[in-house]
């Protein structure tokens, strides 16, 4: 599939295809990692407001590409992930089924935009934390201490920055396909990637 320079939704501010908000994605990544060693007046808030967008967008990802989807792309992506029929809640139940990354970040997603998640079918272990712990050690005998930012699921613990990065990563490889022709407002878009 080849996607097309498109005018942007009615509500929305020049994104207009799955690649913009998957840059979107790897720019807030990036502010999330910033955001863990600033020294702003918001340093204790500052990630968590990152890693909510993160969260946030890693799992609207699955709003964007099945919208931008045409028919056929539909049933391949149906087909790819073996559901039943074409539609959103279906494709969205699969993605998160098939990466525990994105069900991580589907998880945060709906805590983060309702305080509590209680849908029937809510993941019960995936927890977002914020742990004191001792860091890397700096200078001889020195001992430094600070916020590690982690997700934890049924599968154990990992940084929250490695769990965006994967759903990103993933993402990237849903949409690959369509990737080639990324414009904003009829100019390409700078990849955004954020080194390892």
């Amino acid at each position: 599939m080849r996607i097309t320079v498109q005018e942007s939704p009615a509500k929305v501010f020049r994104l207009s295809t799955p690649m913009h908000l998957l840059d979107k994605l790897w720019w807030e990544i990036a502010g999330f990692k910033r955001a863990q060693r600033s020294e702003s007046q918001f340093k204790y808030l500052l990630p968590a407001y990152h890693a909510f967008n993160c969260a946030v967008t890693a799992w609207h990802m699955t709003d964007w590409v099945w919208e931008y989807a045409d028919a056929e792309s539909r049933v391949a992506l149906a087909s790819k992930y073996k559901i039943k029929g074409t539609s959103l809640r279906s494709f969205q139940k699969a993605v998160a089924r098939a990466n525990r990354s994105i069900n991580a970040c589907q998880e945060i997603a709906n805590g983060s935009k309702h305080r509590e998640v209680r849908r029937l079918q809510a993941n019960p272990h995936v927890r977002a934390e914020v742990v004191w712990a001792e860091l890397e050690k700096g200078d001889v005998g020195e001992r430094r201490f600070g916020s590690v930012w982690q997700i934890r699921d049924e599968d154990g613990v990992r940084p929250a920055l490695q769990v965006f990065k994967e759903a990103a990563d993933y993402w990237r490889e849903v949409i690959s396909p369509w990737m080639e022709d990324s414009f904003v407002e009829g100019r390409p878009i700078q990849n955004t990637r954020i080194p390892r």
